[in-house]
């Protein structure tokens, strides 16, 4: 059983203050063995990047060890060759175990993230946490089977999605289809913890391996803990062998594959 903490907050007028309401989130949700945050919570401007030892990478550090759980936190991040959207793994000693920089931007829409961030190189990044592998994806990424189809048969059986989901005509509708089509599809859990300022949808999800929603947490900000049990994917990939049939009869994507141990 995996206990995670789902904090759906709301982007603040400056990163500092996206970044108190991050710890003060981690020290409500210590009971759960990982907490995940939303996309764009400290910032999405250029100005606002900072590398990977910079201050809110130490701050969450700090609390991640002082709360002894797991974080997943996005962040502007000052990189070599410019900024990107990238999304990290915690551990609860504090250290930064894996970097995933988001790969598919959200250039569609009439949005155009390309014109902030860099592209990520086009890789897989797998965590170990107890008895889960989680794979990491970041918002829009949600539109491409093929990224979560690779991850599961590398091993995933949990998806965690950093989310900013911007509202627009069709947009929650598309936001619950695919949450559910990416946990069925590969039958594993999801969980999606999405933005809750005006601009977004909010709406955090964590979708069962049958594509059920067992939780959904509206439009305003929200903490909640929810226990994720290893047996309810068994189960369904017992009765369901999608991810061996396709082993078998389909071709198999090729992309490169971090792996690192989170918990």
């Amino acid at each position: 059983m995996l206990r995670v903490g789902l904090a759906q907050l709301a982007s603040r007028r400056s990163k500092d203050d996206g970044l108190r309401a991050a710890l003060k989130a981690i020290g409500e949700l210590e009971s759960s063995d990982l907490v995940v945050l939303p996309e764009y919570l400290m910032g999405i401007r250029s100005e606002e990047a900072e590398p990977l030892d910079g201050h809110v990478v130490r701050e969450l550090g700090r609390v991640a060890r002082s709360s002894n759980v797991a974080v997943v936190a996005n962040i502007a991040e000052r990189g070599e060759g410019g900024t990107y959207n990238s999304t990290l793994a915690i551990s609860p000693k504090g250290e930064v175990v894996a970097v995933h920089r988001k790969t598919l931007l959200f250039d569609a829409l009439g949005q155009r993230e390309s014109n902030v961030f860099m592209e990520g190189e086009l890789e897989l990044t797998l965590l170990k946490i107890a008895g889960f592998t989680a794979g990491l994806a970041t918002c829009f990424e949600l539109r491409f089977p093929e990224l979560f189809r690779a991850m599961a048969l590398a091993g995933a059986n949990l998806f965690l999605v950093s989310a900013a989901w911007y509202k627009g005509a069709m947009k929650e509708e598309q936001w619950s289809l695919m949450v559910k089509a990416r946990a069925h599809e590969n039958t594993s859990y999801l969980v999606g913890v999405g933005n809750a300022a005006d601009q977004f949808v909010g709406r955090s999800v964590v979708v069962g391996p049958w594509g059920n929603t067992e939780l959904e947490l509206g439009h305003e900000e929200r903490t909640v803990i929810w226990k994720l049990r290893e047996e309810e994917v068994e189960r369904a990939r017992s009765s369901l062998p999608l991810l061996d049939m396709a082993k078998r009869r389909l071709p198999q994507p090729r992309m490169r594959v971090e792996r690192a141990r989170l918990l």
